[in-house]
């Protein structure tokens, strides 16, 4: 299973980021193997709809898991 954690840099050690859709990167971690791939969230300098837009990025990674701190409301909406 892949899992998508938002965080503030591109590594396993990063700190997670209390903002989904604002968080520099996101780090999808495969459950099984532990290999990891950092994706720069495109979608954080945005002025409006980058939750959404986060939600598509994660997506595309195959991710079905995330875990992250607050999820706003557009972006919550976008992942159910």
């Amino acid at each position: 299973m892949k899992i998508c954690v938002s965080a503030m840099g591109g590594s396993m050690e990063a700190k997670v980021s209390e903002r989904f859709g604002r968080a520099p990167y996101f780090v999808i971690v495969d459950s099984e193997t532990m290999a990891f791939t950092p994706v720069v969230n495109g979608a954080e300098s945005m002025q409006g709809g980058a939750g959404p837009e986060a939600v598509r990025q994660v997506a595309a990674q195959g991710a079905q898991v995330v875990l992250t701190g607050e999820l706003g409301t557009n972006a919550k909406t976008a992942i159910e």
